[in-house]
């Protein structure tokens, strides 16, 4: 990946909240505190990776099964990713 393309997406990663949809706001907090720390374990590069995937993962399933359920439940699959990656 080009630098210029993970300037740009740790830009995005620390300055906006993920839209999952109508009635969900993902605080970006949770997001932005993992990827400073992904990118103080194991680079900028895999951070920009993992947070990709864990925004793809978590709107996923707000499509799906945890639409009507609360933050936690959003929360809950950030760490199942986490699990899935290794990071847990």
């Amino acid at each position: 990946m080009q630098h210029r393309q993970l300037k740009n997406a740790k830009a995005a990663v620390m300055s906006q909240p993920i839209q999952l949809d109508a009635s969900f706001s993902f605080q970006q907090a949770a997001l932005a505190e993992t990827y400073r720390a992904l990118c103080k374990t194991h680079g900028v590069a895999f951070a920009v990776y993992f947070v990709d995937e864990c925004k793809a993962q978590v709107m996923s399933a707000a499509r799906t099964r945890l639409c009507g359920r609360s933050e936690a439940g959003l929360m809950q699959e950030v760490n199942r990713l986490k699990v899935g990656c290794g990071l847990a």
